[in-house]
């Protein structure tokens, strides 16, 4: 994927996408990625270490758990690719997704940008979010598994993406006597675009939200729903973050929270809990998120 014989420690998030803790924790447990130095005696990562780490991701973000793929080897990983990549579920790249995806190939990010907004005028938000953004943020990591895009074009994508939604969500104006809903990533949880989606549909419907960021301590997620008199606290966690962590950190802030404070949490993460904590709403799609909130939502 790089010219560079290797990738130093320092780039590897901006690379791949994958922590470094992340990845330490990954190689204690499964071997992988191997240890490797420089000549100035600083970790880097080869490229071969990079193009799995590509392969991995893309089988995450389809739905497989770290502990099944991780320590596979290359060959194996790919043919995992090839299978799924040929199966009815994967999200077959539509005239505008191809469209997009070549502007942004080609860096004609005035183009993208023109013909992205485009598109979500003649939409309502949750419309552009489950069927032009969804679909598109899942081609755009194919795509750069396949070489097609370069990591930059997913970063600079995924830029693009955030501005957007923030930009359309503030346009809505909250209906008096709407809930409020808090909105925050956890702690070493820094992927916001899920939430954000989530954000803009509640914000579309009338909601008033208020979005603390990413990295949050639940401490602090706490005293920001008592200081803004929050109805719900929506949290996500992303293919990113470590499943094992997810209950303890839900179960935590369950308890934190005043019982009449709703909590619901989103992301792709949480397709491998099979039980959700008491007290906590498993939010798995938009459609479930628009159906919880017209339950509380007056109109």
């Amino acid at each position: 994927m790089d010219k560079e014989a290797f990738v130093l420690q320092s780039q590897i998030e901006r690379k791949t996408g994958f922590r470094i803790d992340q990845l330490r924790k990954w190689r204690q447990r499964y071997g992988f990625p191997p240890a490797e130095t420089g000549v100035d005696g600083g970790a880097i990562y080869s490229n071969e270490t990079i193009s799995k780490l590509a392969v991995i991701k893309r089988l995450i973000e389809a739905g497989f758990p770290p502990r099944k793929i991780v320590a596979k080897s290359v060959d194996d990983l790919n043919l995992m690719l090839f299978s799924i990549s040929n199966s009815p579920f994967v999200v077959i790249r539509s005239e505008l997704t191809t469209t997009l995806i070549d502007l942004l190939s080609n860096s004609k990010i005035e183009e993208f940008g023109r013909l992205l907004l485009a598109d979500r005028r003649s939409k309502t938000i949750l419309d552009f979010c489950q069927n032009t953004l969804g679909p598109l943020t899942v081609s755009i990591g194919d795509a750069w598994t396949k070489n097609e895009i370069d990591i930059y074009h997913e970063h600079l994508y995924t830029t693009h993406v955030k501005r957007l939604l923030i930009s359309e969500t503030i346009k809505f104006s909250p209906i008096e006597g709407y809930p409020t809903f808090l909105f925050a990533l956890p702690p070493n949880e820094i992927h916001q675009l899920g939430l954000l989606m989530a954000e803009a549909v509640i914000a579309e419907y009338g909601g008033r939200v208020v979005n603390i960021g990413a990295d949050v301590p639940l401490n602090s997620i706490k005293l920001a729903a008592l200081s803004v008199t929050a109805d719900v606290v929506a949290v996500s966690f992303s293919f990113a973050y470590p499943v094992r962590e997810i209950l303890p950190v839900l179960r935590h802030l369950r308890h934190l929270l005043p019982p009449h404070i709703e909590l619901w949490a989103g992301g792709s993460s949480l397709v491998f809990l099979k039980k959700s904590p008491k007290g906590v709403l498993i939010i798995r799609d938009l459609d479930a998120a628009v159906l919880k909130a017209g339950a509380i939502l007056p109109r």
